[in-house]
């Protein structure tokens, strides 16, 4: 139910529009906030920071999932070695806070803008463009690594000699391909 005022009824999009000032006007003078989200947009500092949100979960996605996926003739084995993985996470997790950290936060996760906004160290707007940027940027990541992953098969396919090795080794390729999907 839409709450009513001197002159009638709200709509639906007039009743969010206002409740969004009003949480806006509420953290402006809590002290938390300096700039309003209307003049927050038409500043360059906040289209950086999406922009770098976006990169470092697309960088992050790419790095994790590239390094879960069992190569084939790998220097280590088959199998990822959890100690890479791990090493791999970390560092990649170090390395894109010490490139982002100063512009977008480097929050990488949704999670973590979630705790951000519910603490009001930012803005509605800025905290739902966020996790819209880190979404695209982890599809984006993903997508990389299994356009990459299915070009090398099909490459690597084409230098089979026999049928039946050939067939071997598309099936084992498979299997890898959906596994790396399932993570």
């Amino acid at each position: 139910m839409v709450p009513q005022r001197e002159f009638g009824t709200l709509s639906s999009e007039s009743f969010l529009i206002s409740l969004v000032e009003r949480i806006d006007k509420l953290l402006l003078h809590d002290g938390f906030r300096t700039k309003k989200m209307s003049q927050e947009v038409k500043s360059l500092e906040f289209w950086r920071s999406l922009i770098a949100e976006c990169l470092s979960t697309f960088f992050y996605v790419f790095l994790v999932c590239a390094v879960n996926i069992s190569w084939t003739g790998s220097l280590i084995g088959h199998t990822p070695n959890w100690i890479v993985m791990s090493l791999t996470s970390g560092l990649a997790m170090a390395i894109l806070t010490q490139c982002f950290g100063h512009i977008s936060g480097s929050h990488v996760n949704p999670a973590v803008t979630c705790a951000f906004l519910v603490t009001r160290n930012i803005t509605p707007l800025r905290s739902i463009l966020y996790i819209i940027a880190q979404s695209g940027g982890a599809i984006a990541g993903a997508a990389l690594l299994y356009g990459f992953v299915t070009f090398l098969l099909h490459q690597s396919v084409s230098f089979c000699k026999s049928k039946t090795h050939k067939e071997k080794f598309e099936l084992q390729n498979r299997n890898m391909v959906k596994s790396c999907i399932q993570i």
